[in-house]
Protein backbone atom coordinates (compact mmCIF):
# COMPACT_ATOMS: atom_id res chain seq x y z
CA UNK A 1 0.00 0.00 0.00
CA UNK A 2 1.50 3.27 -0.88
CA UNK A 3 0.49 6.85 0.28
CA UNK A 4 0.14 9.38 -2.43
CA UNK A 5 0.91 12.12 -0.44
CA UNK A 6 4.05 10.86 0.82
CA UNK A 7 5.26 9.88 -2.97
CA UNK A 8 4.26 13.94 -3.81
CA UNK A 9 6.53 15.30 -0.99
CA UNK A 10 8.88 12.67 -1.86
CA UNK A 11 9.20 13.39 -5.36
CA UNK A 12 8.97 17.44 -4.84
CA UNK A 13 12.07 17.01 -2.42
CA UNK A 14 13.83 14.97 -4.55
CA UNK A 15 13.02 17.42 -7.68
CA UNK A 16 14.20 20.30 -5.39
CA UNK A 17 18.03 19.06 -4.58
CA UNK A 18 18.08 17.67 -7.95
CA UNK A 19 17.68 21.25 -9.08
CA UNK A 20 19.73 22.83 -7.29
CA UNK A 21 22.94 20.66 -7.28
CA UNK A 22 25.96 22.99 -7.96
CA UNK A 23 24.13 25.61 -7.07
CA UNK A 24 25.49 28.49 -4.52
CA UNK A 25 24.17 31.38 -2.60
CA UNK A 26 27.17 33.25 -2.93
CA UNK A 27 29.42 34.60 -5.69
CA UNK A 28 33.01 34.41 -5.01
CA UNK A 29 36.17 36.97 -5.43
CA UNK A 30 39.61 35.40 -4.21
CA UNK A 31 43.19 36.20 -5.13
CA UNK A 32 46.38 37.56 -3.42
CA UNK A 33 47.18 41.03 -1.81
CA UNK A 34 50.73 42.22 -1.66
CA UNK A 35 52.26 45.15 0.51
CA UNK A 36 55.34 46.97 -0.72
CA UNK A 37 57.02 49.84 0.60
CA UNK A 38 59.39 51.59 -1.47
CA UNK A 39 59.72 54.94 0.29
CA UNK A 40 55.51 54.83 0.76
CA UNK A 41 53.24 52.35 0.91
CA UNK A 42 51.24 50.36 -1.73
CA UNK A 43 49.47 47.55 -2.31
CA UNK A 44 48.77 45.20 -5.14
CA UNK A 45 46.55 43.27 -5.66
CA UNK A 46 45.95 40.28 -7.79
CA UNK A 47 42.40 38.65 -8.41
CA UNK A 48 42.08 34.85 -9.45
CA UNK A 49 38.63 34.74 -9.07
CA UNK A 50 35.93 37.11 -9.45
CA UNK A 51 32.09 35.82 -10.01
CA UNK A 52 30.82 39.68 -8.84
CA UNK A 53 31.74 41.94 -11.27
CA UNK A 54 32.25 44.20 -8.28
CA UNK A 55 35.89 46.24 -8.33
CA UNK A 56 38.11 45.65 -5.25
CA UNK A 57 40.81 48.28 -4.61
CA UNK A 58 43.18 49.22 -2.18
CA UNK A 59 42.16 51.47 1.14
CA UNK A 60 44.45 52.75 3.06
CA UNK A 61 47.92 50.83 3.59
CA UNK A 62 50.30 51.52 6.37
CA UNK A 63 53.18 49.23 8.18
CA UNK A 64 51.38 46.76 9.42
CA UNK A 65 48.09 47.42 8.00
CA UNK A 66 46.21 47.27 4.78
CA UNK A 67 42.78 47.52 3.49
CA UNK A 68 41.08 46.10 0.72
CA UNK A 69 38.05 48.03 -0.38
CA UNK A 70 34.55 46.27 -2.26
CA UNK A 71 33.38 48.79 -4.14
CA UNK A 72 29.44 48.83 -4.30
CA UNK A 73 28.84 45.82 -2.65
CA UNK A 74 25.64 47.10 -1.19
CA UNK A 75 24.11 49.31 -3.60
CA UNK A 76 20.35 49.38 -4.48
CA UNK A 77 21.56 47.64 -7.69
CA UNK A 78 23.45 44.59 -6.01
CA UNK A 79 22.28 41.31 -5.44
CA UNK A 80 24.34 40.95 -2.44
CA UNK A 81 22.83 40.94 1.10
CA UNK A 82 25.02 43.49 3.96
CA UNK A 83 24.20 41.06 6.34
CA UNK A 84 25.28 37.88 5.36
CA UNK A 85 29.17 37.93 3.71
CA UNK A 86 32.39 35.77 4.60
CA UNK A 87 36.18 36.34 4.67
CA UNK A 88 38.89 33.99 4.86
CA UNK A 89 42.54 34.86 5.37
CA UNK A 90 45.10 32.25 4.03
CA UNK A 91 47.78 30.29 5.90
CA UNK A 92 50.57 32.73 5.17
CA UNK A 93 49.19 35.22 7.94
CA UNK A 94 50.69 34.54 11.28
CA UNK A 95 48.26 34.53 13.93
CA UNK A 96 48.41 37.93 15.35
CA UNK A 97 47.61 39.31 11.94
CA UNK A 98 43.52 40.07 12.59
CA UNK A 99 41.20 40.73 9.72
CA UNK A 100 37.89 42.69 10.20
CA UNK A 101 35.40 43.57 7.90
CA UNK A 102 33.59 46.38 8.11
CA UNK A 103 30.64 48.21 6.41
CA UNK A 104 32.93 51.63 5.10
CA UNK A 105 31.83 54.15 7.50
CA UNK A 106 31.60 57.11 4.74
CA UNK A 107 29.62 55.17 1.98
CA UNK A 108 26.76 52.62 3.08
CA UNK A 109 27.35 50.81 -0.30
CA UNK A 110 30.98 49.84 0.18
CA UNK A 111 32.56 46.93 2.10
CA UNK A 112 36.27 47.34 3.66
CA UNK A 113 38.32 44.26 4.98
CA UNK A 114 40.60 45.41 7.38
CA UNK A 115 44.09 43.07 7.60
CA UNK A 116 46.36 44.38 10.21
CA UNK A 117 49.27 42.74 12.75
CA UNK A 118 49.32 43.13 16.23
CA UNK A 119 53.36 42.74 15.77
CA UNK A 120 54.48 45.20 13.45
CA UNK A 121 55.58 48.12 15.68
CA UNK A 122 56.92 51.14 12.72
CA UNK A 123 58.27 50.61 9.44
CA UNK A 124 61.90 50.42 10.91
CA UNK A 125 61.64 47.60 13.52
CA UNK A 126 58.64 45.56 12.08
CA UNK A 127 57.98 41.83 13.17
CA UNK A 128 58.44 39.67 9.96
CA UNK A 129 55.38 37.54 10.94
CA UNK A 130 53.18 40.90 10.80
CA UNK A 131 52.26 42.65 7.36
CA UNK A 132 54.52 45.14 5.97
CA UNK A 133 58.06 45.93 6.46
CA UNK A 134 59.66 43.99 4.04
CA UNK A 135 56.98 41.18 4.01
CA UNK A 136 56.47 41.80 0.21
CA UNK A 137 54.68 38.43 -0.28
CA UNK A 138 51.43 37.29 -1.28
CA UNK A 139 48.78 37.04 1.07
CA UNK A 140 45.49 34.95 -0.23
CA UNK A 141 42.17 36.42 0.79
CA UNK A 142 38.69 34.49 -0.32
CA UNK A 143 35.38 37.27 0.11
CA UNK A 144 31.55 35.69 -0.42
CA UNK A 145 28.98 37.59 -0.85
CA UNK A 146 26.01 36.22 -0.22
CA UNK A 147 22.93 37.08 -2.32
CA UNK A 148 19.72 38.88 -1.23
CA UNK A 149 17.41 36.39 -1.10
Amino acid sequence: MTDPQFERYTIELLKGIYDNIGSKPYDTISGFFTPQFDGAWSLDISETINETGLSVVPGTVNDGFVELVVIHAFAETSPYSKKTFQVFNGTSMHPSCVVACIPDPSSTQNLILQYFSENASSAFNPDSRGIGGGKEIGFPFEIRLYKIV
